[in-house]
């Protein structure tokens, strides 16, 4: 079963053989799970990734807590261009990029 598609009902993998194809970012998120309850877990993958466990903790609210007129600033600072590139003021060289987006 693809994990795209995975039902939204429980399904019964308690003691049974399973096979992963593929160690992408849904296979590395759902082998730890499958592991706990198969009898028996192969894992096939092409070409293997190097995953780390996250670093998240709470976050300060006083430190990031969302601000429109904070985005209003920046949003004005560096407008979004074509490809996603941030432009801001002309640095003298009449092609508009400053010196850090070179």
């Amino acid at each position: 079963m693809q994990t795209s598609r995975w039902p939204k009902h429980p399904v019964a993998i308690k003691g049974r053989r399973i096979g992963v194809i593929g160690t992408g970012a849904s296979g590395v998120q759902v082998i730890p799970p499958l592991a706990e309850e198969a009898k028996h877990l192969t894992v096939f993958q092409r070409s293997p990734n190097y995953v780390v466990p996250p670093q998240n903790r709470p976050l300060d609210p006083r430190r990031y807590s969302p601000s429109e007129s904070a985005f209003d600033q920046k949003f004005q600072q560096f407008p979004i261009e074509l490809l996603g590139v941030g432009r801001g003021a002309d640095d003298g060289d009449g092609r508009g990029f400053r010196n850090e987006f070179r």
